[in-house]
């Protein structure tokens, strides 16, 4: 009989772990898939009610360079000055807001001129973005000798840690290979999308 009691309990638990999953998921978009139409509206609300004034870029084909996956989403946007912004959102029920921005980050590969009217950044290829889980990010940018720098960061409690970085080298047939690479092991913990600095990868979270 404790046997019996024992299997049974044992069904029960097993036929009730799924419910207990999506009870952890929260309501809303956080574990919807969205398309660009449903994506970019809620981007472009979350940059407005921050205050934010920059477009979404968009690829020759007309995709944009935006990102989400359970609840985390990345775009790259264009300051009216020309800068480049990195911004990451966060769901909150239906809607996305936005955590942060880094309009420092991307700015390396950018050409800048100066002029009695102020500093004019220039267009460079835009970088890719790639979001795995919520909480896996890849950046790949383009640099101005041809190379590439990839950053990978992941989703910890005090924000988006880059965990790994390479230089990004082309072949002769065209395609691109790691010249050099730094694992999570060699990096500072303290290393943060959010902050970091073009010419200082060791600045702190505030």
């Amino acid at each position: 009989m404790k046997r019996l009691l024992t299997s049974v309990f044992l069904l029960l638990i097993l036929l009730l772990l799924p419910l207990t999953a999506l009870a952890d998921i929260p309501e809303g978009i956080w574990g919807k898939e969205l398309t660009d139409a449903e994506l970019l509206p809620l981007m472009r609300t979350a940059m407005t009610e921050a205050r934010v004034s920059a477009v979404i870029c968009t690829r020759s084909d007309g995709s944009p360079v935006a990102v989400y996956d359970f609840g985390s989403g990345f775009c790259v946007a264009r300051r009216s000055d020309g800068l480049l912004m990195l911004c990451c959102f966060i769901a909150r029920g239906e809607a996305l807001e936005l955590m942060w921005h880094n309009d420092l980050l991307l700015s390396s590969a950018q050409p800048l001129s100066l002029s009695v009217s102020g500093p004019a950044w220039g267009d460079v290829p835009l970088p890719h973005l790639s979001l795995f889980d919520g909480d896996a990010l890849t950046l790949t940018m383009p640099l101005a000798d041809g190379s590439r720098l990839e950053l990978r960061a992941r989703f910890m409690p005090n924000g988006w840690q880059v965990t790994g970085m390479s230089v990004l080298v082309c072949r002769e047939d065209g395609s691109y290979s790691p010249a050099l690479t730094l694992k999570e092991e060699a990096l500072s913990p303290d290393i943060y999308l959010s902050v970091c600095h073009p010419a200082d990868w060791s600045a702190r979270p505030e």
